[in-house]
């Protein structure tokens, strides 16, 4: 489903051609791990142009994520996916994020980011990067 421009992606068509533009907004990025590296990468990426993302994190924002995570205190308890897709949905409206809150292994990596075209290892576990690193 087309989206049509809102006033964020106005903005931002200054800064690249049509066809990066383009190429920005139908790009697919997978994010692994909804941390201070996923939500701070992901929140950067959204302000690029990038609008479909798929995130996977199992866990809840903590009090003690709020001095190096992109989230808010009222977001304490919620799911880091669903606090996350809450803020880039404030960026930018045309945002779509398919959201995964399993513990990922080898299997569900392939399943939940076959569609995606980047990938960005953000986890927090070393077994968990090892198995990224596998596939």
């Amino acid at each position: 489903m087309e989206h049509n421009q809102n006033e964020f992606e106005l903005s931002i068509q200054k800064f690249y051609t049509p066809e990066e533009l383009d190429i920005l907004q139908h790009a697919v990025i997978g994010i692994l791990g909804a941390g201070g590296i996923g939500s701070n990468c992901a929140i950067s990426l959204a302000r690029s142009g990038i609008r479909h993302f798929i995130i996977d994190d199992m866990d809840t924002v903590e009090l003690s994520n709020l001095n190096r995570q992109s989230y808010f205190p009222q977001q304490v308890g919620a799911y880091k996916v669903d606090a996350l897709t809450e803020i880039l949905t404030h960026i930018n409206p045309n945002i779509t994020v398919e959201k995964y809150t399993d513990f990922l292994t080898k299997d569900t990596m392939l399943q939940h980011f076959s569609n995606a075209d980047i990938l960005v290892e953000a986890f927090d576990k070393v077994e968990s990067k090892v198995d990224f690193f596998l596939l």
